[in-house]
């Protein structure tokens, strides 16, 4: 199974926060005000603690990557459901394009498409499988690096999350 470069969690935070879990029963509550999917503007994704590192071509080690600032979002599908949303966004990352000798920062705009199926709601939390359909992360810093990240077409990018919904005031 491929782990999927980004993704909100998700994880998506936010979606796929979480890519490449064995099973998404396992996958922790993140509390949160809403089930909007990706998470809204305010909120971000942060994937560092699932990828410490990814070399993606020679020479060329991306880590820390953040993906926030999505322009859309959805409510989630209901038990059993599925539903797909396409969306922009940014990522923020630390990269090296001499084999880890240097690290500088860098953002990138993302264009993405992801499917989120709900395969358990109850006690309040609600867990999603999640698959990156497509995910192109181009232009911004990686102009000058003639880089373009993307998820592949060929392989499954499956993740999950879950949201444990916090009671409103």
């Amino acid at each position: 199974m491929k782990k999927t470069l980004f993704s909100v969690i998700l994880g998506c935070l936010i979606i796929s926060a979480y890519a490449g879990a064995a099973d998404p029963m396992d996958i922790p509550p993140f509390p949160a005000a809403s089930r909007l999917l990706p998470s809204p503007v305010s909120q971000d994704a942060s994937i560092g603690a699932v990828w410490q590192m990814y070399a993606i071509g020679p020479g060329i080690i991306i880590k820390d990557i953040r993906h926030l600032r999505f322009s859309n979002s959805i409510m989630p599908p209901v038990l059993n459901g599925i539903e797909t949303v396409s969306f922009n966004s940014q990522a923020d990352y630390i990269i090296s394009t001499d084999a880890g000798a240097t690290f500088h920062q860098g953002r990138a705009p993302v264009t993405a498409t992801e499917k989120i199926t709900c395969v358990s709601d109850s006690g309040g939390v609600a867990k999603y499988t999640t698959e990156m359909l497509s995910m192109n992360i181009s232009g911004g810093d990686l102009t000058s690096m003639g880089i373009m990240i993307r998820e592949s077409p060929t392989k499954a990018s499956v993740g999950g999350i879950a949201i444990e919904t916090l009671p409103s005031d």
